[in-house]
């Protein structure tokens, strides 16, 4: 059937409106600097600048090039293969976890060839190694990372692997896990592996297997049988007691390792530090020294932050918590301590606290000064308690930062924007202004989608939601308001919607 050339015309700039939209547009996808990028596309007629257009389709997507950090927002590769990652026995939460890539090979691969790797709960990683090296990260190669999918949605965390050449490729999950870790386990996956021989999927699961298990008893590290992988070691950073309560403490405390072995540290509840010290001054960072910066993880979070420090000879390497006054608390860390760890934690008791006048003195940490960048977290959104009802808030709505700071936007349900504006402006973007787009997470998973900024000086900054008319609801934020944020709310509330 011919379409009529009038009515040809007339669908041809609704065609080209659903295919794409402006970079500078705030329901554009920008920059996501974390797990996920979503591109939404639009199939109404509502301008680029229009923030209450509903998005029809939503890309999930991944791309790595390096180690961590996610780095291409262009749309999702076309994947050829598609492997689930973990997962839930009969796809119920609470069911028994799924260690294991479905499928566990991939045969006749191409050059160019993508593999989209859809992880499922609970939390897991596609790590390359060496067919030598199983369990062991293979050094600038692909490694996506802990993705936690606790919510267990197919398609909601996806990463993108492009084959390279034809050659075998080797891959295993990094999760340390309660007990015996994922890789140890049998979880490992393949690329073009050998039908037979002795450099089968079977001989490298075999090898995996045999791998020595880090031990957090620093009695016991010592005696570890040999190998020829490097170790890894875990060490989460502070969390939450069975009491409830935070806690001050790195577990395990102390781990003994070689040259070549890789620490990671997983940082829990709620905002801590990995700074390198010395014996002589344990409180206190030395120049050129390892340090995270604060890393901030309210939400208690399993592998939502991962940093790694490795090991590049056999001598003592002593660590502290730089926030507040956790290391006066005892919150410290060493590699290869030999017998002198609770001297160390003895001094960082002793240790004065920092104060305004950089003297000691205090109650121990309320008037301490947090010298290293903060990243602070704000809930975009989210459920109300009876997980139906959403909420239109930024929790926290204002945050007192300086410069270096960076402010992280982590977007629950459903849909929603951090826009910048102004002050007398409040729904409005500002020219030049930071923009998120829209961001979908009707899942509510937390980590699933996240924005981040940079906090240049000390002046507030000023955002809103531009999803409907959820800034006129009161849905606002601000950096560094002062005694401005009451006005501001109310503006918003005030502001007129925009037509659609």
């Amino acid at each position: 059937m011919r379409i009529p050339t009038i009515l040809l015309a007339a669908l041809l700039p609704l065609l080209a409106s659903a295919v794409a939209l402006p970079e500078s547009s705030d329901c554009a996808t920008g920059l996501i600097p974390t797990t996920t990028t979503t591109k939404t596309v639009y199939n109404d007629k509502r301008t680029a600048t229009s923030d209450c257009s509903i998005p029809t389709t939503t890309i999930t997507k991944t791309v790595y090039n390096d180690k961590r950090n996610p780095t291409s927002t262009s749309s999702a590769p076309a994947a050829k293969f598609t492997v689930k990652v973990g997962g839930l026995q009969g796809n119920v939460i609470g069911g028994t976890p799924i260690l294991k890539y479905d499928p566990e090979f991939i045969d006749g691969a191409k050059v160019g060839d993508v593999v989209a790797f859809q992880f499922l709960a609970n939390n897991h990683t596609v790590t390359q190694a060496d067919f030598a090296a199983p369990c062991v990260p293979k050094a600038g190669a692909f490694d996506t990372g802990f993705m936690p999918n606790t919510a267990n949605t197919l398609g909601a965390v996806t990463s993108f692997f492009t084959v390279k050449d034809t050659n075998p490729a080797w891959f295993y999950c990094a999760q340390p896990g309660n007990g015996k870790p994922h890789c140890q386990a049998g979880m490992v996956f393949a690329i073009n592996p050998p039908k037979s021989g002795d450099k089968t999927l079977d001989a490298f699961r075999s090898a995996a297997a045999l791998v020595p298990v880090p031990s957090s008893n620093p009695a016991t590290a010592t005696t570890t049988t040999p190998s020829v992988a490097r170790a890894t070691y875990m060490v989460k950073v502070g969390g939450r007691g069975d009491d409830g309560k935070p806690i001050l403490k790195y577990d395990p405390e102390t781990v003994n390792a070689k040259a070549g072995d890789i620490v990671k540290f997983n940082f829990l509840l709620a905002n801590h530090t990995v700074t390198q010290s010395s014996f002589d001054t344990p409180c206190t960072g030395i120049d050129g020294g390892f340090k995270t910066g604060i890393q901030s993880n309210p939400g208690n979070v399993d592998g939502l932050f991962i940093k790694e420090f490795i090991v590049v000879d056999d001598k003592p390497v002593w660590f502290y918590c730089g926030f507040g006054a956790h290391c006066q608390a005892g919150m410290v860390f060493s590699i290869n301590p030999g017998n002198k760890f609770d001297e160390f934690k003895s001094k960082a008791k002793a240790s004065p606290p920092k104060n305004a006048t950089g003297g000691s003195g205090g109650n121990g940490g309320s008037n301490a000064i947090i010298t290293e960048p903060v990243t602070h977290i704000v809930i975009v959104g989210g459920l109300s308690n009876d997980g139906k009802t959403p909420m239109l808030r930024y929790m926290p709505d204002n945050v007192i930062a300086k410069p270096g700071d960076k402010i992280l936007f982590d977007f629950k349900a459903a849909n929603h924007t951090v826009t910048q504006s102004s002050f007398e402006q409040p729904c409005q973007a500002l020219d030049g202004g930071f923009k998120s787009g829209v961001r979908m997470n009707p899942t509510d998973i937390t980590g699933l989608s996240t924005f981040q900024i940079d906090v240049k000086d000390d002046k507030p900054i000023w955002v809103y939601c531009g999803v409907g008319t959820h800034c006129q609801k009161g849905m606002v934020f601000a950096v560094n308001a002062g005694n401005k944020l009451s006005d501001f709310q109310t503006a918003a509330k005030n502001s007129a919607p925009r037509s659609s």
